[in-house]
C-alpha cells in the first residue's frame, strides 16, 4: 500500500491492491495520520467483503453520488442537490445507515422551520431506500418526522390584488396577473412557451413533464388571461414571460420570488404573502363565485379532492340555502316569509329540487337517477279508495 500527495492542496491518495483488486482513491484529507487511518479502514472493509462475504461499507457521500447518477432527470433535481450538498457537509464520510439520533442532532442545529427539517430528513430517507435496493444495508431505519402546523391558504381580496399588481415591476406584474387568471403554479407560468398556447381556442396546456402530479393539464383562458397574452405577443420567439436586461436582450425569468417581489409585497401592505398565494387566491375567488369544487379540481389540476376542500369554507352563499334545515318549527320561517313578500318570491330562491342535487354534489343532473314527482289528484283519490277497502276488510 502506498500513500502520496497530489495537487497544490496536498491531498493524500491511496494506491493499494487488496484481494486482487487495485484501489486508487483520494482520502480527502491533508493530514497523513488521518489518511493512514482512512486507508487502513478502507483496505479492511474491502478484504472483509471479498473474503468473508460481508456487505460493503458504503458512506453517505458515496450513496448520494450513486443516486444522482441513477436519477439525473428527477423533477426539482436542483433543489434536491442543494439539500444533499448541505447534508454531505455533515455526513459525507458517515457509514450508512444514518441513525435517527445522529440526523436529529444535525438538523436541530440548523436554522429553519420543522417543514424544512422534514425535507432534509426525506432526502436522507431517499438515500437509505436506494442503498437498501442496492443491497448495501439490510433495512431502512425510521427517521423522526417533525410536527408541521397546517397553515391556512393565503389569499387576497380584489382590492389587495390590484394594489399588489400596481407595485410589481412589469415582468412580474404580467406573470402575477396571468396566475390570478389561470391558477397555474409558478414554474408553469415562468416556463410557459408560445407553443403551449392557442388563443384562437382560448386554451393553454401544461405538459406531463411540467405538471406537479405528472399529468398533462388543459387550461381554459378567460378574458383576463387573453389580454395578458395579447400584450406579450411578439416580445420573445419561444417564451411567453421574459425579463428585459439593460442591453435590451430578453430571457426567461429565473425566479419569481425575488427581492423585487418581496419589496412590492411590503409596499402593498400584504407582508408574508408568497407567490403560491396567487394560486390560492384564484381558487378562493372561484369558490366564492359559485364554482363547484369538482370543477375547480379539474381546472386546477389537483389529483386529490382533499386539496380542493381547503377552499370549501368560503362558499358561504352556497351553504346558506340549507341553514333552515335544523329548525324545530319551520312555521316560524313560513310566517316570516309571508310577512316579507320579497322573501316568498320563488325567483329569489335557488332551485334545490332533487333533480338539481346531482349538480350541487358535483355530478351531472342526468346521472343522479333521482326524480321526485308530485302526486296527482287521481293518484290521491285512488289511495283513499284503497284505504277504505282495507278498513272494510279489517
Amino acid at each position: 500500500m502506498r500513500l502520496y500527495t497530489r495537487g497544490k492542496r496536498g491531498i493524500w491518495w491511496i494506491d493499494a491492491t487488496v484481494a486482487g483488486q487495485r484501489i486508487t482513491r483520494s482520502t480527502g484529507t491533508t493530514s497523513r495520520q488521518q489518511a493512514e487511518e482512512f486507508a487502513a479502514g478502507l483496505v479492511n472493509d474491502i478484504w472483509r467483503v471479498r473474503r468473508l462475504g460481508e456487505k460493503p461499507r458504503i458512506t453517505f457521500g458515496q450513496a448520494v453520488l450513486h443516486w444522482l447518477a441513477a436519477h439525473p432527470d428527477r423533477r426539482s433535481i436542483e433543489d434536491m442537490k442543494d439539500r444533499l450538498r448541505w447534508l454531505c457537509g455533515h455526513l459525507e464520510h458517515h457509514a450508512l445507515p444514518v441513525s435517527a439520533d445522529t440526523l436529529n442532532a444535525i438538523l436541530m442545529d440548523r436554522e429553519g422551520s420543522n417543514a424544512t427539517r422534514n425535507r432534509y430528513a426525506a432526502e436522507v430517507s431517499k438515500i437509505h431506500h436506494h442503498a437498501h435496493r442496492q443491497g448495501w444495508i439490510e433495512s431502512v431505519p425510521a427517521l423522526r418526522r417533525y410536527h408541521e402546523p397546517k397553515p391556512e391558504p393565503q389569499w387576497l381580496s380584489r382590492e389587495q390584488a390590484d394594489t399588489l399588481l400596481a407595485e410589481l415591476p412589469e415582468h412580474l406584474a404580467d406573470m402575477a396577473e396571468f396566475s390570478l387568471a389561470t391558477g397555474l403554479r409558478e414554474s408553469n407560468v415562468r416556463l410557459l412557451r408560445w407553443s403551449q398556447v392557442d388563443t384562437t381556442r382560448r386554451v393553454a396546456w401544461v405538459l406531463s413533464g411540467q405538471a406537479k402530479n405528472g399529468r398533462a393539464l388543459s387550461v381554459p383562458l378567460n378574458a383576463d388571461a387573453i389580454a395578458v397574452l395579447a400584450r406579450l405577443r411578439g416580445r420573445h420567439a419561444v417564451y411567453v414571460f421574459t425579463y428585459q436586461h439593460k442591453n435590451g436582450a430578453r430571457s426567461p425569468v429565473r425566479n419569481c420570488s425575488s427581492a423585487a417581489w418581496y419589496k412590492a409585497v411590503k409596499r402593498a401592505k400584504v407582508e408574508g404573502f408568497r407567490w403560491h398565494g396567487l394560486r390560492h387566491t384564484w381558487a378562493t375567488w372561484h369558490v366564492m363565485n359559485g364554482t363547484p369544487l369538482p370543477v375547480l379540481q379539474q381546472l386546477g389540476g389537483w389529483s386529490s379532492y382533499s386539496m380542493v376542500l381547503r377552499y370549501a369554507h368560503v362558499a358561504a352563499d352556497y351553504a346558506a340555502q340549507f341553514a333552515d334545515g335544523s329548525l324545530r318549527d319551520k312555521s316560524a320561517t313560513s310566517s316570516e316569509e309571508a310577512s316579507c313578500p320579497e322573501m316568498s318570491d320563488d325567483s329569489q330562491h335557488t332551485d334545490v329540487s332533487a333533480e338539481n342535487m346531482g349538480w350541487l354534489m358535483g355530478l351531472e343532473p342526468t346521472t343522479t337517477g333521482i326524480t321526485i314527482r308530485q302526486p296527482t289528484a287521481k293518484l290521491l283519490n285512488l289511495n283513499d279508495a284503497l284505504a277504505r277497502k282495507r278498513r272494510k276488510i279489517a
